[in-house]
């Protein structure tokens, strides 16, 4: 066992640890799958695993229209990483107090696009970069039916403010893929990073070949029980063949 790979957590119903993976996903209005997934280790260095899964993806998609990321992945670190590849980008920012400060001195429906420059230490040495930010004040939100604030950083060249939320909004595709997903959780008790990821991996394929080829049929739990089926009557048949008794 190697407990690098755990996270801590809160506690909450008796879990003080967890596993984290990271994963690339193509997504767009009629499609989200699942691309490639890493492990991630506790003290990891977050801009680097996602270049190298962005590295990676490069070979197989030269051309990538635009990488979509949640709140959790804003950070001047891969902000400047990013830079170098690169690739136009949307980061999902967390309305901290810049950013509050920004939205409250605008118009309810306001929009508007700054340059933020910024800079940071690393390894003793100062780092500058700097990226777009896009404000949008109250914006209603068809969805909730509220009015939201939203802020967004990308480098993308031409910044659509009409638009932006709507191309953001496509990333939530690879929310429902996980909680589909979540629906065949395999359980183990086992702590080995090997059987874990191997697990996780074999979850998402179970559930991109149902997304594929089986999501207008049935739905995913109705696939699970026919597939779990399957394969219990081939092990079965498997089993007699072997058997001398038969």
């Amino acid at each position: 066992m190697n407990d690098r790979w755990i996270h801590g957590w809160t506690g909450e119903n008796g879990v003080t640890g967890k596993y984290s993976y990271l994963t690339a996903s193509i997504v767009n209005r009629e499609m989200r799958l699942p691309m490639i997934t890493i492990p991630s280790p506790a003290g990891n260095i977050m801009p680097a695993e996602v270049l190298s899964l962005i590295d990676a993806l490069k070979h197989v998609i030269p051309n990538i229209d635009l990488v979509l990321f949640d709140r959790g992945f804003y950070s001047k670190d891969l902000i400047v990483r990013l830079s170098s590849l690169p690739v136009p980008y949307i980061i999902f920012v967390p309305k901290r107090e810049m950013e509050r400060r920004e939205l409250e001195s605008m118009r309810y429906g306001e929009k508007k696009v700054i340059v933020h420059q910024f800079s940071f230490y690393s390894d003793n040495k100062k780092i500058r970069g700097d990226t777009k930010l896009a404000f949008l004040r109250k914006i209603f939100d068809r969805r909730t039916e509220e009015y939201l604030d939203w802020v967004f950083a990308t480098n993308m060249e031409e910044v659509n403010l009409e638009s932006i939320i709507s191309q953001y909004k496509i990333r939530w595709r690879i929310e429902t893929m996980f909680r589909v997903q979540d629906e065949c959780r395999i359980k183990t008790k086992s702590k080995m990073i090997e059987v874990r990821y191997f697990l996780f991996a074999y979850e998402q394929l179970i559930e991109a070949i149902w997304y594929l080829f089986y999501s207008k049929e049935v739905s995913f739990k109705r696939f699970l029980i026919e597939l779990s089926s399957v394969c219990n009557t081939l092990v079965e048949n498997e089993e007699r063949r072997r058997s001398p008794h038969t």
